[in-house]
């Protein structure tokens, strides 16, 4: 998931020809997934932790199958979706839950 955080970037400045600021506000929506996904963690407690770790890499599989597919005319919309998917997935499965 780290690796979207490194990759992403690049993705926006070479491709989508935007600057730091725009790369940047690019990746909000990996953070907004993540807080999203930490505190249905912690509301899920620690007695599910193998359920919500399952889950949780299962939503983030899904949001990085879904990027892969991500091509020059992808619009903002769909990078918007996988990347808070993911986010969220990566909170999920790494969140205290109690």
């Amino acid at each position: 998931m780290f690796g979207v955080l490194f990759a992403a970037p690049q993705y926006f400045h070479a491709i989508l020809g935007a600057d730091a600021q725009g790369s940047g506000f690019r990746l909000l929506p990996i953070i907004a997934g993540f807080v999203v996904g930490a505190i249905l963690a912690e509301r899920m407690g620690s007695g599910s932790a193998p359920a919500r770790g399952c889950l949780g890499f299962a939503v983030l599989a899904g949001g990085l199958f879904t990027g892969a597919t991500t091509t020059v005319t992808s619009g903002d919309w769909f990078l918007l979706t996988w990347t808070s998917m993911a986010g969220a997935g990566m909170g999920l499965a790494l969140g205290h839950g109690g």
